[in-house]
């Protein structure tokens, strides 16, 4: 969430952000150690939605992987399928309807919550 951002809707995207960055430089027997970079690219809030920003595009295209999460109360959002057209490797939360197409472990991770999640990105 950009800093200072308190917005309705934002409390599990929140709690998201805040597990990846425990992990942060941890190995949990890895090669190497887990980096996490969140970082804010392109316009905020409704600037955003108009265009998209070079930034965003350079984001998206060099990020290994992707973690996208709905809003509290909502379901669905642009962001799970712009994070497929970069080509890492997406996680999302559990959702009701799958966009058609898409399988679970197959083109993309569900997590159910944030400790689900940590154990699926160990694995």
């Amino acid at each position: 969430r950009p800093q200072g951002h308190t917005g309705v809707y934002a409390d599990y995207r929140h709690n998201i952000s805040t597990r990846l960055h425990e992990m942060n430089g941890q190995s949990f027997d890895l090669e190497s150690p887990i980096t996490v970079k969140e970082d804010f690219s392109g316009e905020f809030a409704k600037a955003g939605r108009n265009h998209v920003t070079q930034a965003y595009v350079k984001a998206l295209l060099t990020t290994k992987i992707i973690i996208a999460a709905q809003r509290d109360a909502f379901e669905g959002n642009y962001r799970l399928m712009e994070a497929f057209a970069g080509g890492a490797l997406v996680f999302s939360d559990r959702m009701l309807a799958v966009p058609k197409g898409l399988v679970d472990g197959k083109h993309f991770v569900m997590f159910d919550n944030v400790d689900d999640m940590k154990q699926k990105l160990i694995y």
